[in-house]
């Protein structure tokens, strides 16, 4: 602890020399609760791409569809052993459009 307590001591001492060295006084950043809250909050949020949107007529019979289906689900599961998490994310919205399609929804 004294080790910590006396490296911190001449850090501080070295950064008043050079402050009055080069004539800086330090000052104290002021900025209102607004501008912090929102700078936090903005990197929470990423921008996710749109998706294009498929032809209805890709499909011709259920038998299709499932075929997609599985297959989606393969390359979804392969790109997450892969670590390729985004490619993952957009075959899982992918399997989740076909799904959709799959049960009328669309």
């Amino acid at each position: 602890m004294k080790a910590a307590i006396s490296e911190t001591s001449r850090r501080r001492d070295r950064q008043v020399d050079y402050n009055r060295e080069h004539g800086i006084t330090p000052e104290s950043i002021k900025k209102t609760i607004g501008e912090l809250l929102s700078s936090v909050y903005e990197h929470d949020y990423a921008e996710i791409p749109e998706v294009e949107e498929e032809p209805e007529a890709r499909y011709r019979s259920l038998d299709d569809l499932e075929a997609e289906i599985k297959a989606t689900e393969k390359q979804m599961r392969d790109a997450a052993k892969a670590l390729e998490f985004e490619k993952a994310a957009e075959l899982r919205d992918r399997l989740k459009k076909l799904r959709a399609r799959e049960f009328g929804l669309k």
